[in-house]
């Protein structure tokens, strides 16, 4: 039978965002550079085997071949799909997969594969979403199968190949749920907490998250966690944030702002405004993230990883962190600003799986090859600022911002340089960034790499603040509060701006407000 772990390598790269592929070098520092040929080069032949195949056969698409065993059966759907591009004729053979007696699940992987290829589109296949559905309905037919009515309820949220509707959708989220599929019932949360499809109801959105959270879902630990952090407490949000940092980046970014400013660590700790680098970290509500999750049709769509069953996985990619770090790497060295981004995030806080690293330090050494001596592998810091570098390189803002933070704290082993943050911010301030303009008030207000200028640092944090930057509005309430700045004393001005920054989750606000 097919291997599982072929056939995820597979899927993974049909379901990716098609590459740009780049004619720079990824890393254009003279330290161990990368390259943009790809990390990971899996088989597109997800149907053959170790025996020889037949020819590809030559009859007309309407004729389908006579098999007398599930396993030619299935090679016959494979030729048709890999080989011919003859979608039509690998639809209906897939189909009649169903009808067979000696139906297996690993039948129903495949179904499921060719399915979120044909609603993905990508290298395998151009998209068709009209194919997707007609073998996910198939399944839903044939075996109730929860991932298929998942898939459907997920086309109609994202409105692709079908009109947006979001009540058709819970109600497929609902019937997958009800079947045991974990991603539903994130799904089904998510509505319910922005009253979508569903009346609003936090506490039944809790439910549905907690439930999909005790089974491992990651983007439900992340919408718990926002929850409980929106509460005051962080000690609680910060356990689920660290449960789903490897696989949602929203926890990822969450957990590291937390740790920067000692969130959930000692109750007693006061942080200070410092520097930001992560825009929908401290500027945008949750519910901004969870609208963007449930609109942006642009990206493909997010079917998970219960498709793959990675318990029976073959070789060193054994289980789902792995994966999705080696893919991370894979899109990283197609082309991808912000999985190079993602990767030096990975470096930088040592969430980083064994096999992928193996395989980026391969790249490093066909790209640098010491003339004497061995090769000495970089630190994970050394990476981290390679993968930064790299991305701002390419102007990529938020690869950026985390540059200038970089030269302003001194991290990943870098002197601290608030001359060199200040340029950095400086120039996109300019462009109108709000964590740039809010990054150079501080600079200002403490003095560092530019004269301390109160004033300066007051009109950076008003542009910011006026783009709903909540960390900027708390800075700007404490100098109305105390008449500094260029301002004149308000404190009902400081109320009202502790109460924007407090709606928006900043956890510093929600305090004052208590204490008012």
């Amino acid at each position: 039978m097919i291997a599982l772990r072929r056939l995820s390598l597979l899927c993974a790269r049909a379901a990716a965002t098609k590459p740009n592929r780049l004619t720079t070098p990824l890393i254009t520092r003279t330290v161990a550079p990368l390259t943009t040929r790809p990390l990971l080069t899996p088989s597109i032949r997800a149907y053959s085997t170790t025996q020889p195949t037949t020819e590809p056969s030559n009859e007309p698409t309407t004729q389908q071949p006579t098999t007398d065993t599930l396993e030619a059966a299935t090679k016959d759907a494979g030729r048709a799909f890999f080989e011919q591009k003859d979608y039509s004729k690998a639809v209906s053979l897939l189909k009649a997969l169903l009808s067979r007696p000696d139906f297996t699940n690993d039948s129903i992987g495949i179904i499921r594969m060719v399915a979120v290829m044909f609603a993905n589109g990508g290298k395998e296949c151009d998209q068709d979403v009209s194919k997707a559905i007609e073998l996910f309905e198939s399944l839903v037919a044939a075996q109730s199968d929860p991932f298929a009515l998942f898939g459907l309820g997920l086309l109609h949220v994202k409105g692709r190949g079908v009109a947006q509707d979001f009540l058709r959708a819970a109600r497929y989220f609902q019937k997958a749920a009800d079947a045991g599929n974990v991603q539903a019932h994130y799904y089904l949360g998510v509505l319910s907490e922005l009253g979508i499809g569903v009346s609003k109801d936090e506490a039944k959105a809790l439910e549905y998250y907690t439930v999909a959270a005790e089974k491992g879902d990651a983007n439900a630990c992340t919408n718990l966690g926002i929850y409980y952090r929106k509460r005051g407490e962080s000690s609680k949000s910060m356990d689920l944030f660290k449960r789903a940092a490897r696989e949602n980046e929203l926890a990822f970014f969450t957990l590291s702002a937390m740790t920067d400013r000692g969130e959930g660590v000692d109750p007693t700790y006061k942080p200070n405004r410092g520097f930001l680098d992560l825009m929908w970290i401290t500027g945008a509500s949750p519910d901004v993230h969870l609208q963007a999750i449930l609109v942006e049709n642009g990206a493909p769509l997010d079917f998970g990883l219960d498709l793959f069953d990675f318990a029976k996985a073959e070789g060193p990619v054994k289980d789902k962190y792995a994966f999705q770090f080696v893919t991370l790497l894979y899109n990283a060295g197609e082309g991808s600003l912000f999985a190079r981004f993602l990767a030096g995030m990975r470096y930088e806080f040592g969430l980083v799986e064994s096999f992928g690293h193996g395989m980026l330090m391969d790249t490093y050494k066909a790209q640098h090859k010491p003339e004497k001596g061995e090769f000495k592998e970089p630190s994970y810091n050394r990476i981290a600022l390679d993968m930064y570098l790299s991305a701002a390189d390419q102007e990529f803002v938020v690869a950026q911002r985390k540059l200038g933070v970089v030269f302003a704290k001194g991290l990943l082993g870098v002197t601290a340089d608030p001359t060199k943050a200040f340029k950095v911010f400086e120039e996109l301030a300019a462009k109108n960034d709000p964590i740039a303009q809010y990054n150079l008030g501080v600079l200002y207000l403490n003095g560092l790499g530019v004269e301390k200028d109160l004033v300066k640092a007051s009109e950076q944090f008003q542009l910011a603040s006026k783009q709903g930057l909540s960390d900027a509005e708390y800075n700007l309430a404490l100098l109305y509060e105390q008449g500094e700045g260029g301002v004149k004393k308000d404190v009902a001005r400081a109320k009202q701006l502790f109460t924007n920054a407090a709606k928006r989750g900043l956890l510093d606000a929600i305090e004052r407000i208590k204490g008012q």
